[in-house]
């Protein structure tokens, strides 16, 4: 019964370590709520962990070293299935955690094994009895665990980095990488689910190099997806100038199209003061009026109006304005932004750009209400950007909550410096559709970005 419970007591202490890695990779990417349900599903498994060892133990006490191995493997599959169960996303990530704690963890079990065989005379050969083995096996694991944790907080912590996070997300074989880590232990956790405990030294050194093949393969990975995101952010820059290029083309035109117009009601001015004069003359005071309520409709389309202070954004909000109009589109702002803003003008026009052409092109596909809103407020270092539009189709959104992209015109243009602008500025989004109104809300801190040190 004694040497039920130490077991026990080793097998959850063993699980609760690979838990808590797995739990720090992905901690950083959860919610408070999460992290809470996560703890408190801990202290159940400890319980259902030990129940299990135990039963293990006093069903088959001539085999407590392998129940002691058995509990393992089968405590893992009870540990994995609480973070896929309170953790309801990011399913490509956990798998890619699973698979790297599950290396970490099979190789130091390996090396502990190692050092057994060196250091304690019977392990070599299964003499000793069976609860001295695993107890040894155990101790020596721990130990070692204890003594690598500096190493391994910083590593698992790390694990998810900003690098490696957009290899899962932007490519089309993230979920090969994910479990690229577990096909590599496959092999070998097959060959150790015997009733041997102490398996040959060729065997062990062979399983040793394994994870450590595979953590070298990993910072390979993590090379080849920095030179990837390199590739992405050129060509993001490349769209977004080539974007910004085609509004200040069309601002230009707008500006060209309004100097002619002004030009030609400049040339007939005389003329329109004589027919203005004549009807006045004649007593045709209404028909006057009317003459008048007309030229000042032309002169008002020849206008470029004072949106904002800020020239780039004034140009963005003409485009679109004018566009609206063209298609019969209801277009109302409020925009109240400062002359000087810590936010870079040409990402924020370019943002602001997309979000009005993707509303404006959602919004010409309804057939009753066409209707467009911006907001834009600046109040100390707070920055809030709203925009609505109509739309009745259903949406589809990303995980993240954002609308999913679409090869076709609508919400799906743009996401890509959106999720940009987001990422850079630390911005909070909401994007809620509600009785056929889309509403995309930013808000973010207009604080001067720290000077990022780029390491080579």
């Amino acid at each position: 019964m004694a040497e039920s419970i130490i077991i026990s007591i080793f097998v959850f202490t063993l699980q609760f370590c690979g838990a808590y890695l797995r739990y720090l990779a992905i901690a950083p990417h959860i919610t408070k709520q999460e992290r809470r349900n996560l703890f408190r599903s801990f202290a159940c498994l400890i319980v259902i962990s030990f129940g299990i060892s135990m039963r293990i133990s006093l069903t088959h006490p001539e085999l407590i070293a392998h129940g002691y191995k058995y509990s393992l493997l089968l405590g893992a599959f009870l540990w994995m299935g609480v973070f896929f169960i309170v953790i309801r996303r990011r399913n490509v990530e956990q798998v890619f955690i699973l698979g790297m704690v599950s290396c970490w963890t099979f190789l130091l079990h390996t090396v502990s094994s190692m050092i057994c065989s060196v250091c304690i005379p019977g392990f070599e050969g299964e003499v000793l009895p069976s609860f001295t083995l695993a107890v040894f096996e155990a101790s020596v694991y721990l130990l070692l665990y204890l003594l690598l944790l500096p190493v391994e907080r910083h590593f698992f912590r790390t694990l998810l980095s900003v690098g490696i996070l957009p290899f899962f997300r932007e490519t089309s074989f993230g979920w090969g990488i994910a479990i690229l880590p577990l096909l590599i232990l496959l092999m070998p956790l097959a060959l150790i689910l015997d009733m041997t405990f102490v398996h040959p030294w060729q065997e062990r050194i062979c399983r040793m190099f394994l994870p450590l093949i595979f953590f070298f393969l990993y910072r390979s990975i993590l090379h080849a997806q920095r030179c990837h995101q390199r590739d992405v952010q050129l060509a993001r820059h490349k769209r977004l100038l080539k974007h910004e290029t085609e509004f200040l083309r069309n601002y230009t035109r707008l500006m060209q199209e309004g100097q002619e117009g002004l030009r030609i009601l400049r040339h007939d001015m005389r003329h329109q003061y004589r027919l203005v004069y004549t009807l006045m003359a004649n007593g045709e005071t209404e028909q006057a009026m009317q003459h008048i309520e007309r030229q000042e409709a032309a002169l008002d389309a020849t206008v470029i109006r004072p949106y904002s202070t800020l020239p780039l954004i004034n140009a963005v909000l003409s485009i679109y304005t004018h566009q609206s109009e063209a298609a019969g589109i209801r277009f109302s702002q409020k925009v109240n932004l400062p002359a000087a803003l810590a936010t870079d003008e040409g990402e924020l026009a370019s943002l602001l750009s997309n979000l009005l052409e993707n509303a404006l092109h959602a919004a010409s596909t309804e057939e009753e209400e066409r209707a467009i809103t911006l907001f834009a407020q600046h109040k100390g270092t707070q920055c809030v950007l709203e925009i609505t539009n109509t739309y009745t189709r259903p949406l589809r959104f990303a995980p993240d909550g954002l609308p999913a992209s679409s090869p076709e015109k609508g919400h799906g243009i743009g996401l890509l410096s959106l999720r940009a602008f987001i990422e850079k500025y630390h911005v909070t989004a909401l994007c809620e559709q509600v009785d056929g109104i889309v509403r995309f809300l930013l808000y973010w801190q207009d604080k001067r970005l720290a000077a990022k040190v780029c390491r080579t």
